[in-house]
């Protein structure tokens, strides 16, 4: 590759061009990535047919045409949430080799350079892969392309022993290699709890598990429904429930693999059991599957637009597609019902689910807003017990139940940052109360920076100041949980360390070396501050997890067993 290299540049002196595309290729991508103006995985944009019918225009108007495009693709993606993902040069070449000029030449080799330079500074590159595991990757890819769609565990192992892959432990980091790659799915090595069937199931064409899904997530139109099952379909169309009987229908085909598809959408968080209706009967099985909802719900199902009392909202600066409030939507029907055993009720960018015990009853109501500002706005709100406790007919949530919920949604919107959604953010956020009835637009205030009740904070719009004991009175329980840790405190510590001290603290946390390094790749940056404030968020969630609070005691005892006293006292003074 540095032989392709040397000769792109000396063919370039050789030629003595030097026009300003060509000066704009030579490293600027190496300059880029030392100025960190991108993150991983990068955006390459690349413009084609530069010279298609252009044959009676200047040179000098075609470079002005370019310079304009490339201004205008520039200020068409400035402010979206995938702008630092692209590669700030615009490429321009000519595709077509019948009509490539000398100088087009240069920029394919530019081109070619300049990617692989991008290639190379992935987080991944380096990384050593024996020969042998790429042999077994090529005889599973050549079955998948004879229409072998999946084989048994066993029958897998005994291809990999004809490449020499023997030892078990290496056989299974094999497949959850080619697992993480795409090449197959195969769940069977982290699936200790999970339905002991996927652990003999290994598909090598993960198209053709797609249009099985297909089959599921996408309701028929009515004139393709059998008018047996019409029923079921509209109850899957207009409230996203499943049953067991359409499956049946729907993959009469594949009903020998019926649980292990079953178990493998549920990994995928595509849909989730519904609990039995023990009050009615109902004794059929059934799933919620949130991505069937298309229709907008009715005026009745709709929220007010009121803000009351325990509403906070998760922001997503302006990205939020509908696939991620459908994974959200399956986290809080599992959770829901575990913790009420009352079926949650779906609609589209839309769901009701109840929380808390018996005489103690909470819904929350959860609405993916529209698309300015993209959030998810949640209502907590306490359930009337009729003869028992009728003063509660008017009361506001309890504290404890909203800050339950606000953990339940952290917890749920970190894991799916994990699985699915690494690069997103999110900020747990309140409407300001000082605008709120005055603009039609929301103002959203962020909550994790700031635990401390007497805070205060300006809003933009009507000059007036709001103190934060306001909203936390509302959503936590006012106790020891306004001592944790927020994402502030963080950067505070972060800053006082280097990758070796950070380390150091990591394992006096007790952090899993496995665990970190998920997290760190979970950053989605190579950047170190980014990087450790992701696991510093896991460990603040591990510690919830356990019932604890990830505390400054904690970090600053931590700091004093690595003998960074340094830290230590500055972090103290910080926080006085």
């Amino acid at each position: 590759m540095s032989d392709s290299m040397q000769s792109t540049e000396s063919d370039s002196s050789q030629h003595g061009e030097d026009t300003s595309q060509n000066r704009e290729g030579r490293g600027a991508v190496r300059k880029q990535k030392d100025a960190s103006s991108y993150k991983t995985p990068p955006i390459v944009i690349i413009g084609t047919h530069r010279n298609h019918s252009r044959k009676h225009v200047t040179p000098e108007q075609q470079v002005r045409e370019e310079a304009e495009k490339k201004h205008e693709i520039s200020s068409a993606i400035k402010g979206k949430p995938y702008e630092r993902h692209v590669i700030p040069k615009i490429y321009s070449i000519e595709n077509n080799p019948k009509n490539r000029t000398k100088d087009d030449e240069k920029m394919i080799h530019f081109l070619r350079t300049d990617l692989t330079e991008i290639a190379l500074q992935e987080p991944y590159m380096g990384e050593r892969i024996p020969v042998r595991w790429l042999q077994f990757e090529s005889v599973l890819l050549e079955q998948a392309a004879k229409k072998t769609h999946y084989i048994t565990f066993e029958e897998a192992r005994n291809q990999a022993a004809k490449h020499g892959i023997t030892d078990n432990t290496e056989f299974v980091t094999v497949l959850q290699f080619m697992h993480d790659l795409g090449t197959i799915i195969y769940f069977g090595s982290n699936d200790e709890k999970g339905e002991p069937s996927l652990k003999d199931l290994v598909i090598l064409n993960p198209q053709w598990l797609i249009d099985i899904f297909k089959t599921i997530i996408t309701v028929k139109p009515v004139e393709k429904q059998w008018s047996t099952y019409c029923d079921r379909w509209r109850l899957l169309a207009d409230k996203g429930i499943l049953q067991d009987s359409l499956i049946n229908h729907i993959w009469s085909k594949h009903l020998h693999l019926k649980d292990e598809l079953l178990a493998i959408m549920e990994k995928f968080d595509l849909i989730c059991p519904q609990y039995p209706d023990e009050e009615n009967g109902e004794e059929e099985k059934a799933y919620y599957v949130p991505a069937c909802l298309r229709h907008p719900q009715s005026a009745q199902e709709r929220e007010s637009g009121e803000i009351a009392d325990g509403t906070f909202y998760l922001n997503f600066y302006e990205y939020l597609p509908d696939a991620v409030f459908n994974y959200v939507t399956i986290y809080a029907a599992r959770w829901s019902q575990e913790k009420s055993g009352i079926p949650p009720k779906l609609f589209y960018r839309l769901g009701r689910f109840t929380v808390g015990a018996k005489h103690n009853r909470h819904s929350y109501r959860m609405e993916m807003q529209p698309a300015r500002p993209a959030c998810i706005k949640v209502v907590v709100e306490r359930k009337q017990t009729y003869g028992i406790d009728e003063h509660h007919k008017a009361a506001a949530p309890s504290p404890d139940i909203c800050e339950e919920i606000i953990h339940f949604m952290q917890r749920t919107m970190e894991e799916l940052r994990g699985k699915w959604a690494r690069g997103i953010r999110f900020e747990l956020s309140v409407a300001c109360v000082a605008c709120r009835d005055k603009r039609q637009s929301l103002h959203l205030i962020p909550l994790t920076d700031s635990h401390q009740e007497d805070e205060e904070i300006y809003c933009e719009f009507t000059e007036d100041h709001i103190l934060m004991g306001y909203y936390w009175k509302q959503l936590q329980r006012q106790s020891e949980s306004t001592l944790e840790m927020s994402d502030s405190d963080f950067r505070a510590v972060i800053k006082q360390l280097d990758r070796d001290d950070l380390q150091k603290l990591y394992i006096e946390l007790e952090l899993q070396s496995q665990a970190v390094q998920k997290a760190e790749y979970r950053a989605n940056t190579t950047d170190i501050e980014l990087q450790a404030m992701e696991v510093l968020r896991m460990w603040r969630q591990e510690m919830r997890d356990k019932g604890q609070l990830a505390t400054k005691e904690i970090i600053l005892h931590a700091l004093e067993e690595c003998e960074n006293t340094e830290a230590a006292e500055i972090l103290e003074e910080i926080w006085k």
